[in-house]
C-alpha cells in the first residue's frame, strides 16, 4: 500500500541564484525529456578548476574572450564564430579534441557551457523543437538525467538545459555525447547549459548534534500513512527496506531521502514519487553498519 505525497514539479532554471538543496528540477511541459534534483558547486567532479585570478592548478589562464579570438589554452583558441555573446558564460576551459564544441565554465558555480561556432543560431523555444530527435541521445549518458529548454544566463538568451549527476559526470563524456547527438546538424550554433545536480555534501556533520536519521515522512505531514514514532537515539537499528536502500556512510548526516530512497548524498536521484509504503512507514533513513538505510527501532 501506499500513498502519493508529492510529485515534484520542474522549472526552467535560469541563471542567477545557485541551484539550492533539491530545490531545482528540470523543466516539465517545456519540451523537457528528463528530470533532475538537487545542487552543489561545480570542481567536485571532472570539471577543470581556476583560482579567483583567471588561472588554473598549472598556471595557465582560463580567462578569454569567446568572442575575440585571442588567448588560448593547452588544448586551442578560443572559437571566434560563437552565436551568443559571451556574458553567457565564464571562462573558457578546453576544447574537445576531435569536434569543434569549446567548454566554459557556467554563469554560476553549478553549471558548465557549451558551444561551437556556427552562423545559423538557435535561440527560441521553437528552433530548439528541431533537436528533439538529436537531444534524446544525451539522455543515454550514464550521468545525465533530464534535458529540456531554459534560458543560458541573461535571461533573454535560450538554451538546451542538460541535468547531469555532479559525482558520476566527466567533461570527456559529455564532450563525447553532445558531439554524438549534434555533430550531424549541420552548420548551426546554439548554447548547451549542464547544470550539475547533487549534494555537494553531507547535510550536517558528525559532531553536530542535531544530526539525526530522518523520519519517512521529514517535511510531510500525513499521519495516516507516516507512522515513525518518536527517535530514541539508544534503540536498536533494524533495517527495512533492502530495496530502497543504497550508499555508504560513516554517520547519519550523510544520508538522505530521494523520494522512497534512503541514500548517501552522492547517490543520483532518480526521477520519481515521494511516497509512503507498509515497508517503510515506522522506518528512519539513517546510518547502519556504514550503509544508508532504512530501519525501525528495536
Amino acid at each position: 500500500m501506499f500513498r502519493l505525497f508529492v510529485l515534484l514539479a520542474f522549472a526552467i532554471a535560469a541563471c542567477g541564484p545557485s541551484l539550492e538543496d533539491g530545490g531545482s528540477e528540470p523543466a516539465s511541459g517545456d519540451g523537457s525529456t528528463g528530470a533532475a534534483t538537487t545542487s552543489g558547486a561545480l570542481g567536485s567532479s571532472g570539471g577543470t578548476e581556476t583560482g579567483d585570478d583567471g588561472t588554473s592548478p598549472d598556471g595557465s589562464t582560463g580567462s578569454v574572450d569567446s568572442t575575440s579570438g585571442e588567448g588560448s589554452s593547452e588544448t586551442g583558441e578560443v572559437p571566434t564564430a560563437l552565436c551568443n555573446p559571451p556574458d553567457q558564460h565564464g571562462a573558457f576551459l578546453e576544447f574537445h579534441e576531435s569536434s569543434d564544441w569549446a567548454a566554459f565554465e557556467g554563469c554560476d558555480e553549478d553549471s558548465i557551457y557549451f558551444e561551437r561556432p556556427g552562423v545559423e543560431p538557435i535561440d527560441t523555444v521553437d528552433g530548439f523543437d528541431a533537436l528533439n530527435d538529436a537531444e534524446v541521445g544525451l539522455l543515454g549518458l550514464p550521468s545525465v538525467y533530464g534535458v529540456g529548454r531554459g534560458f543560458c544566463c541573461d535571461g533573454s538568451t535560450m538554451c538546451l538545459n542538460v541535468y547531469a549527476h555532479r559525482w558520476t559526470y566527466s567533461l570527456p563524456e559529455l564532450f563525447d555525447g553532445i558531439d554524438a547527438a549534434f555533430g550531424e546538424l549541420g552548420d548551426v550554433c546554439f548554447g548547451i547549459r549542464v547544470l550539475l545536480q547533487g549534494e555537494e555534501g553531507p547535510r550536517c556533520e558528525a559532531d553536530d548534534p542535531e544530526c539525526l536519521p530522518l523520519p519517512v515522512c521529514e517535511g510531510f505531514n500525513d499521519s495516516e500513512c507516516c507512522e515513525a514514532p518518536p527517535l530514541d537515539l539508544d534503540a536498536p537499528r533494524i533495517p527495512v527496506g533492502d530495496d530502497l536502500s543504497n550508499g555508504t556512510c560513516t554517520h547519519d548526516g550523510e544520508c538522505l531521502i530521494f523520494h522512497t530512497v534512503c541514500g548517501d548524498y552522492m547517490t543520483p536521484s532518480k526521477p520519481g514519487f515521494n511516497q509512503c509504503t507498509d515497508e517503510i512507514r515506522e522506518a528512519y533513513c539513517g546510518c547502519v553498519d556504514n550503509a544508508c538505510h532504512w530501519y525501525e527501532q528495536g
